[in-house]
């Protein structure tokens, strides 16, 4: 949180000029660092692995970067209204009630935005560098490993391009006095830390999600489907291993189990995407339902029960490669020809129906309950 809070200042300097104060980043700072502290506070991170300097120096960039676009945003509405200010000068009496009040517009206005921009940018800074220097999937990576490690070169630019970035103001703030107080140059520094650190922001993104999950409208409904047949049901789920976590990175969508048996679920509908059920992510579905299978052997259970990968089908016919995989045994399929089950499964409120929807439903099947 505390780097939320430097980037805070830091990003919010272009802001400084708009009030000739730069004592207006303390209450800045502050009004970040409560923001991220309450941030932080709801996200659940957990640490896995203890993140290197750099790791935290990237991510430092990276938040100076979604900091900067308040004051980008907060500068852009400056010069907008300072330029309608001056030519409402030229139509209105100089000393009516509408010019002295156009002259504290743009100011205001500006102020205003940069505001409610630090406290959105705070918090949203805040989970997304949690996110990134601590991954849920246990036994995964900062998300700045494989830039830090593979890509050097432009890791060392873009750590040098912010000293830079500074000396070159500086300079140009030495070589032409008075330029720190022009509104376009600050607007031209905000652009500039938004351009070297913004790709950082987006560092990680997908990371711990492979395969596209499936809407939570369509996950929740087969969820119910198969409580109502007596299984516990567990939404994306982890061990917390670290040798095992990352078979379970971009799926299942859900895991099932009863006394008799145990199920790593993809639930797939029209709208999903056709990669969903390639080959990479049937693949990784069995390899989700092993990691599965060898954790309850590890925690030694009454008796071992293996997880089977089970693709669930709703609204459509199996493609090829999943016909191909089950054929040859390596999963099951459950296939819902309409959504009119599904729909009536999320009205009922009725544990008796729904348990006699899902039992009928799925002995038909073949899945059992």
């Amino acid at each position: 949180m505390g780097l939320v809070a430097i980037a805070a200042v830091f990003a919010c300097l272009p802001c400084a000029p708009l009030v000739g104060r730069v004592s207006l980043l303390i209450p800045l700072a502050l009004l970040a660092m409560v923001t991220a502290t309450l941030a932080g506070r709801y996200t659940n991170a957990e640490v896995k692995s203890v993140p290197r300097g750099l790791d935290f120096l990237m991510g430092m960039i990276g938040a100076v970067a979604t900091q900067a676009a308040g004051a980008f945003t907060g500068i852009l509405v400056y010069g907008v209204f300072l330029f309608l200010t001056k030519l409402s000068g030229y139509l209105l009496p100089a000393n009516s009630i509408a010019a002295r009040t156009g002259k504290l517009l743009p100011l205001v206005l500006s102020l205003i935005i940069v505001i409610l921009t630090v406290i959105g940018s705070s918090g949203a800074a805040t989970r997304n560098l949690l996110t990134q220097l601590y991954p849920q999937t246990a036994g995964l990576r900062t998300a700045f490993y494989s830039l830090l490690s593979f890509r050097r070169k432009l890791s060392i630019a873009i750590v040098a391009a912010m000293p830079l970035l500074f000396v070159i103001g500086m300079l140009l703030v030495f070589l032409f006095p008075g330029l720190e107080r022009s509104w376009w140059f600050e607007f031209a520094v905000a652009y500039a830390l938004i351009l070297i650190g913004g790709p950082l922001g987006k560092v990680g993104e997908g990371s711990e999600t492979r395969v596209s999950r499936e809407s939570d409208s369509v996950a929740e409904a087969v969820k119910k489907l198969f409580e109502g047949g007596g299984y516990q049901v567990v939404p994306y789920p982890r061990t917390g291993e670290e040798d095992l976590d990352p078979f379970l990175a971009g799926t299942p969508d859900l895991y099932a189990e009863n006394r008799e048996r145990a199920f790593a679920i993809t639930v797939s509908s029209t709208k999903t995407s056709p990669a969903r059920l390639g080959i990479t992510a049937l693949s990784e579905l069995t390899s989700a339902a092993w990691a599965l299978t060898e954790f309850s052997e590890r925690n030694k259970r009454e008796r071992k029960k293996i997880v089977e990968p089970l693709v669930v089908l709703v609204g459509q016919a199996p493609p090829p490669e999943v016909r191909a995989y089950e054929k040859k045994g390596s999963l099951r399929v459950l296939t819902i020809d309409s959504t009119d089950l599904l729909k009536r499964v999320m009205r009922t409120n009725n544990y008796d129906e729904l348990q006699t929807l899902a039992r009928d439903y799925l002995e038909l099947s073949r899945i059992g309950v």
